[in-house]
């Protein structure tokens, strides 16, 4: 396992609260579904730390390999065991998918899921969250939009990107998440997928409990702030797997050193037995990097001892 503790710390943008300026999206009210939509994209979005640092979460996925490998990320954070299970590794895609989900229930956070909801909908998403142990009775968000409102949230773009964006909806949903701390256990799905039609549009989702605290920063939740405008930029995927993960570690308006081994392994956490794929791996790295300084303006220098000086900008 991973201890990230000794990471974790760098990264100022890591709260325990929330504050209303941090909404930045216009909201208005359609008045005969009583549904709140946003009509401007999401700034800036909150993601759960715990979900950001474990090293197999998302990882770069090799061509095929989707129909054979299966999701097993185990790792520790701040005395908490946490395993994630899927039936399919996830990628970049996927990782997109859920900070647009994210990104949505924080538009919408007056979307409470309730621990005994009155509407046959809301009875069956929080059903297939699969709350157990000391989660059962939690309370969380849904997002209730539709995959255009996704999809321009996350930058994409084309019709073909609903089957992608419902296909990444499918496999977070076939993830469980196992929690463990001073004897304590939770478990919960990543998100539950009620009703998404790519005929009519539309979706509603309901995320787990510790993302929903993240988001309206309940009971000292610890979160990273993500810069939705550096999220729709990075195309590459080699970048957005970096980008995720540097966002957990590096101070906003800071500088921190890192290794190039340890940036590949942000997308690529175990090494290959074949040189040339190390090699090519580094490469794209290197690439991935030059694309953040170039679509995210993140500072990035190489320097003489071979370590990357990395300065994250301002959250504008």
């Amino acid at each position: 396992m991973f201890d990230i503790k000794n990471e974790a710390y760098f990264a100022s943008d890591l709260q325990y609260d929330v504050e209303d300026a941090d909404r930045e999206v216009e909201i208005k009210i359609t008045i005969n579904t009583g549904r709140a939509r946003s009509v401007a994209r999401t700034k800036v979005a909150r993601q759960d730390a715990v979900h950001v640092h474990a090293d197999k979460l998302f990882r770069s996925i090799d061509r095929g390999a989707r129909s054979v490998e299966k999701l097993e990320a185990e790792y520790e954070y701040d005395d908490m065991k946490v395993k994630f299970v899927g039936h399919e590794p996830l990628g970049a895609d996927d990782l997109s998918v859920l900070l647009g989900l994210n990104a949505l229930a924080q538009a919408q956070r007056d979307n409470t899921l309730v621990a005994n909801p009155e509407s046959e909908r809301e009875r069956e998403v929080r059903r297939r969250l699969e709350l157990e142990h000391s989660a059962e009775c939690d309370e969380t968000l849904t997002v209730d939009a539709s995959f255009s409102e996704l999809a321009r949230e996350i930058g994409y773009s084309g019709s073909r990107n609903t089957r992608l964006i419902r296909q990444s909806i499918e496999r977070l949903c076939s993830v469980t998440i196992f929690y463990e701390k001073a004897g304590k256990r939770e478990t919960s799905k990543l998100i539950a997928d009620y009703s998404s039609n790519e005929k009519s549009g539309g979706l509603y989702v309901a995320l787990n409990p510790r993302i929903a605290r993240a988001i309206c920063g309940n009971n000292g939740s610890q979160y990273i702030k993500y810069n939705m405008n550096e999220v729709r930029a990075l195309k590459n995927h080699t970048a957005k797997l970096i980008h995720y993960r540097l966002c957990g570690v590096v101070n906003v308006n800071c500088t921190l050193d890192l290794t190039l081994e340890r940036l590949q392994s942000y997308a690529w956490p175990i090494q290959s037995s074949v040189k040339n794929t190390n090699k090519a791996r580094r490469r794209a790295t290197k690439l991935a990097l030059e694309y953040i300084h170039e679509k995210a303006n993140w500072k990035i220098e190489q320097m003489s001892s071979g370590k990357y000086m990395i300065t994250r900008p301002k959250l504008k």
